[in-house]
């Protein structure tokens, strides 16, 4: 069983992200499980992350969510890229993320280092600029999203390589 990890600054839009994968995973009958929330904040500590009501609705919806840093996300990437059956969805534009260069984005320099694994997909709702960085540079491993109704939505089901990795 394939397990979805996913990264992100904005709780809403993962709680968003994390609603249409256990719908599809339901709707699709696909055997994968939606294992993580990786929520990347620089300017608060662990205890106060737990008390935020996004994280405790995202944890009711049976995700764990893990808070991480510019510190602490190699540490903790590496530990979950260990299992082979981990795949990984990535916010862009982590905005706590102050590198004004983008390859050397705590995200982006990770995921270069494992370009070849083909288990890191890229989305952004940050605009153009950073949506023609990361397709120039991931090409197929970038998911496409669009604002629908107010609502972010996460194009995963139409990126061949995620539906093909997840099987």
């Amino acid at each position: 069983m394939k397990k979805v990890i996913l990264l992100e600054d904005n709780l809403k839009v993962a709680e968003e992200f994390i609603d249409q994968l256990i719908e599809w995973k339901e709707k699709e009958k696909r055997d994968i499980k939606i294992d993580k929330m990786l929520f990347y904040e620089d300017t608060l500590n662990a205890e106060e992350v737990k008390e935020l009501e996004g994280v405790r609705s995202i944890c009711n919806k049976g995700i764990d969510v893990e808070w991480v840093n510019v510190i602490s996300f190699d540490y903790v990437m590496d530990n979950l890229y260990s299992d082979p059956d981990n795949l990984f969805i990535f916010d862009t534009y982590l905005l706590s993320d102050e590198s004004f260069v983008f390859k050397y984005r705590v995200n982006v320099g990770y995921a270069l280092q494992k370009i070849n694994d083909k288990r890191i997909w890229f989305y952004t709702n940050a605009g153009a600029d950073i949506k023609d960085s990361i397709d120039r540079i991931f090409g197929d491993m970038v998911i496409e999203t669009e604002l629908e109704e107010g609502r972010h939505m996460l194009r995963f089901m139409d990126n061949k390589e995620f539906v093909q990795k997840v099987g």
